[in-house]
């Protein structure tokens, strides 16, 4: 099991960078803002941080359209083994076509037994850039925002 968590964890890493690099080159190449946000259904997005259950890459519908139903672009596959959450002021992410996004946002990854030396997080700048949290503090629990007041560690539910 825990082999498999581990397996899941760098797989999902790998797929949100994927998942952005893509958004950013459909952005730009339909001149358009895309959403990227966790799903249940793999059509729509929900309303929650949670993206454990998988998350879809989708064009939002014009104003101008008569049904605003979003475009599935891709489907992004969630996890067995552990969760995934999206930590930001909202609980989806735009890319916009000049790949810049609204805020700085988190993805963080926990085993299903919440134990906070095996998570993972990648934070997104508004560029649009992934950098992988690295620093730990003494009990090897990932930190954000080190050295600021803001220093924290990752919190696994």
């Amino acid at each position: 099991h825990h082999l498999l968590m581990r397996t899941e964890r760098r797989m999902m890493m790998e797929r949100i960078h994927a998942a952005i690099a893509l958004a950013k080159q459909q952005a730009f190449a339909r001149n358009t803002t895309l959403t990227l946000c966790g799903s249940y259904d793999r059509r729509t997005c929900h309303p929650y941080q949670d993206w454990s259950r998988g998350f879809i890459l989708i064009a939002n519908p014009s104003n101008q359209s008569p049904l605003p139903i979003p475009t599935v672009i891709r489907v992004f596959a969630g996890t067995r083994y552990g969760t995934l959450v999206f930590a930001q002021f909202s609980t989806h992410l735009q890319i916009k076509p000049d790949g810049h996004n609204e805020s700085n946002g988190t993805f963080i990854y926990c085993p299903l037994d919440a134990n906070r030396l095996e998570a993972e997080a990648l934070v997104i700048s508004k560029a649009s850039r992934l950098y992988a949290l690295s620093h730990r503090n003494i009990h090897g629990v990932l930190l954000k925002h080190v050295g600021t007041p803001q220093e924290t560690p990752i919190q696994c539910r």
